[in-house]
């Protein structure tokens, strides 16, 4: 027997736990550059936040989608926890797409990232306690332990990112 919703939005809270959707971003910024025109080098610092919030500790900038696009909600996400402009690198290529059940403490969240470049004066809101700008040798070294993070999904979106700085700056 079949059970019966009175919407398809109940149908999905009442027969399946998720995965639920989040985006993330990597934002790359230089408090020198504020000429929107000026691309922002891929090996420059970047951003990360202190969680004001369970799961506490470094974290990229992100939350759970909203009823937008996913890049249009990272781009919400990092000037409410960044306060900076976020100008997506694309805005229909992800930098990845993370599932794992067990990669956010909360419950089953998937993670789509995106890289951005950020303009502004950066200053922590929203879920953030603070922000940093962290070189990419900070960033390697975080990037050897998912303990380092507030989610271990954050350790793998690091080294993704690392590996398309490799990319960009070596060709």
């Amino acid at each position: 027997m079949t059970k019966r919703y009175p919407t398809f939005v109940d149908y999905l809270k009442a027969e399946y736990a998720g995965p639920f959707c989040a985006t993330d971003i990597v934002i790359r910024h230089d408090p020198a550059i504020q000429d929107k025109d000026i691309t922002i080098p891929w090996d420059s610092s970047i951003v990360l936040i202190e969680r004001k919030n369970f799961p506490y500790g470094p974290a990229w900038p992100g939350g759970m989608g909203e009823h937008m696009t996913l890049a249009k909600n990272a781009v919400k996400e990092a000037k409410e926890e960044t306060n900076l402009l976020a100008i997506l690198d694309s805005v229909y290529q992800p930098l990845c797409v993370l599932s794992e059940i067990d990669q956010d403490p909360r419950a089953h969240i998937a993670s789509i990232t995106y890289t951005a470049q950020g303009y502004g004066v950066l200053k922590a809101g929203d879920d953030a306690k603070r922000t940093h700008l962290v070189s990419l040798t900070a960033l390697e070294s975080l990037a050897q332990d998912e303990r380092n993070w507030a989610m271990p999904h954050h350790q793998k979106i690091a080294i993704f990112y690392l590996n398309e700085v490799q990319k960009y700056v070596h060709n």
